[in-house]
């Protein structure tokens, strides 16, 4: 499963969700159970979903559309895939997946999983000056606040035409030291053996998606539990959520 990592060096990475957004929009509770999961469709047919990548799955998202004042849309997706051959990341179906622990020796040394994330704009609205933003975790530990997350603003990027999309690995340097547009975590001692991480991407005057990767081991038999969840998730599809 080769990914691409064209954004790297931009320094551009993942981030998350809620609904409403106040001045204190950093430090509103994460949920990743609010959106809608499954296959992520772009807003425009002639738009494709790949994760800036090639055969990097695109049928576990979670996605929300929102609409802001003046009737333009954004969609934003965040998923955890596999980097390069590493087992498929599972989930329950409602925004949390599961990982394999530890790091990747034939690529990179970097963990088995990477955080993927896609943004479009419904017309042809540069998405760097929307506000767009991508907060991630390195705190192994649970419910990480989001004010303690570390932050990816796309708007030091631009322009970026009307789409935004990529795969990154969370044991990227550029996550933990000096890059442009990025505001470090509270705790940058990201473990790849053990941990729940979070993460959220949005917009203010729009709204956010979140999501959670737990680094758990991935027996044989758990991929069909996977599928288990896919199939649940489609019984109880969850409304796309509006602005």
């Amino acid at each position: 499963m080769k990914s691409r990592y064209g954004l790297a060096t931009a320094a551009i990475a993942v981030v998350a969700v809620t609904f409403a957004w106040s001045a204190v929009a950093d430090v509103v509770a994460f949920d990743p159970t609010q959106g809608t999961f499954g296959q992520i469709t772009p807003l425009n047919p002639a738009d494709s979903v790949t994760f800036g990548g090639s055969g990097i799955p695109t049928n576990a998202v979670n996605y929300a559309t929102f609409t802001n004042g003046s009737g333009l849309s954004l969609l934003v997706g965040l998923s955890a895939t596999p980097h390069y051959f590493a087992p498929t990341p599972t989930n329950d179906g409602n925004g949390t997946f599961f990982v394999q622990p530890g790091v990747d020796p034939t690529h990179g040394n970097l963990p088995f999983w990477n955080f993927s994330y896609f943004a479009e704009l419904s017309d042809g609205t540069d998405i760097s000056t929307i506000g767009l933003k991508l907060y991630y975790d390195l705190d192994p530990g649970l419910n990480t606040a989001v004010s303690d997350l570390g932050v990816i603003d796309f708007g030091a990027y631009g322009p970026l035409g009307h789409l935004a999309q990529d795969s990154q690995n969370i044991g990227f340097s550029f996550l933990s030291t000096g890059a442009t547009g990025i505001t470090h975590p509270a705790v940058t001692s990201f473990d790849p053996n053990h941990g729940q991480y979070s993460f959220r991407l949005g917009a203010a005057g729009f709204g956010y998606v979140d999501m959670n990767v737990n680094t758990v081991p991935l027996p044989a038999g758990l991929p069909l539990l996977g599928s288990a969840f896919a199939g649940l998730a489609l019984l109880r599809r969850r409304t796309k959520a509006k602005a």
